[in-house]
């Protein structure tokens, strides 16, 4: 893994870590915090660093410590287990808990090892006493979300435990599936133990069996989490150098809160020019200009002219890292509207890439759309293909993103 050069605190400062230190680019919360300058580090774990708005300040406003946080994609969303290859190594115990244990066909720690073709596989004289598999890292951990595999016709629960031999199964049975399930586990308390209580195996050599191929828990990261992306959105180098990382951008944009990291978007437009920037379309139609889709009014709109290629545009007064679009109300009447579209950036007008692209379904309803783009235009666009019946119209345009400030 690549190394990373760190240099805080300016050779002062009391820190227990040395200016210029190297370092490998670990999810390591200590090492984070020690990035941040902060002498002592006594948090062991990201949801107490996300739970303390004063350490999420500290962090998110150092550069070393933002430089670190970039390259560590698990804190994005904190996985329970590490990458398991026997039931105690790298670190944690992961145990299988059933009548008949077939190493062979799988232990528990082949339900922590990122591997779908081997699992762990439980075995038993009936299903009353299949038993669990479970993990522990020794310390509590507070998941909000899981993902499970295992044996279709079979079922069961998650549930945790904090001594090992007490258990507690929650939420609705989970039956087995061919694809991989998630589930939403917010506002659980943090516990020991935590894993999958299989209640119903299938017919098989031991009476009833089953396979769980593969089973993790997740944390609150920084992306799922209000206060972190509040502080990230009030923190310029910090927002800037996360959405310059493909990984952090995905996530970021596919945050219920990151909205709070941008900072651009189109102005209520009162011409094509004014307020700033410019709005421009392929033509304008019985007087329906470009900037009447982008004017606050969701009862005017530009209307196109019906024919192939149509586009409607807007020029940034600088290149933005657009992440989010707004349409609404394609349709010019009821039964003529827009059915094909792309979104596009361009930083010369004339050069255009893809960024997303759409079937249109519906002739009058609104629709968001989140994107990945990893390149900062000056121009984006919606480029419409084909309409349905004839000419089509757009009330509402906004392109959301972020400039460098």
């Amino acid at each position: 893994m690549k190394q990373l050069n760190l240099y805080w605190l300016g050779g002062g400062g009391g820190s227990s870590v040395p200016d210029g230190r190297t370092v490998t680019p670990i999810n390591d919360v200590t090492l984070l915090q020690q990035c941040a300058g902060i002498a002592n580090p006594t948090y062991t774990s990201l949801f107490q660093i996300l739970a303390d708005t004063g350490i999420l300040q500290t962090i998110l406003s150092n550069q070393n410590a933002v430089n670190y946080l970039v390259r560590c994609k698990g804190f994005i969303k904190p996985e329970f287990a590490p990458q398991m290859t026997s039931n105690t190594t790298p670190s944690g115990t992961a145990t299988l808990d059933t009548s008949f244990i077939r190493t062979d066909l799988g232990e528990a720690w082949n339900a922590f090892d990122r591997n779908d073709s081997k699992g762990a596989f439980f075995a038993a004289s009936s299903d009353a006493a299949l038993g669990r598999c479970y993990y522990t890292k020794g310390e509590a951990f507070k998941p909000i979300s899981a993902e499970i595999l295992f044996g279709s016709g079979t079922a069961g629960k998650i549930t945790y435990s904090d001594n090992g031999s007490t258990w507690t199964d929650i939420g609705s049975t989970i039956s087995g599936s061919a694809t991989t399930q998630k589930i939403d586990l917010s506002g659980q308390s943090e516990h020991m133990y935590w894993g999958f209580h299989l209640t119903s195996g299938t017919s098989g050599a031991y009476s009833k069996q089953s396979f769980l191929y593969e089973l993790q828990f997740y944390e609150e990261g920084f992306c799922d989490s209000d206060d972190a992306m509040r502080y990230i959105g009030l923190n310029n180098y910090a927002a800037n150098t996360l959405l310059d990382d493909t990984t952090w951008c995905e996530a970021i944009c596919n945050s219920t809160y990151f909205e709070r990291v941008l900072n651009a978007k189109i102005p209520t437009m009162t011409s094509n020019t004014t307020p700033s920037g410019v709005a421009s379309a392929y033509t304008a139609v019985n007087g329906y200009p470009a900037f009447r889709a982008m004017d606050g009014n969701s009862s005017n709109y530009w209307c196109s002219s019906g024919n192939t290629p149509q586009w409607l545009r807007y020029e940034f007064e600088e290149a933005v890292l657009v992440v989010k679009c707004y349409l609404k109300s394609f349709y010019y009447n009821s039964s003529s509207y827009i059915a094909n579209y792309k979104v596009q950036g361009s930083n010369d007008g004339s050069v255009w890439d893809d960024l997303f692209s759409e079937t249109y379904p519906n002739s009058n309803a609104a629709r968001t759309v989140n994107f990945v783009n990893r390149t900062k235009y000056k121009y984006y666009q919606i480029y419409v293909s084909s309409s349905y019946g004839g000419p089509g119209g757009v009330s509402t345009l906004q392109f959301y993103g972020r400039k460098d400030v």
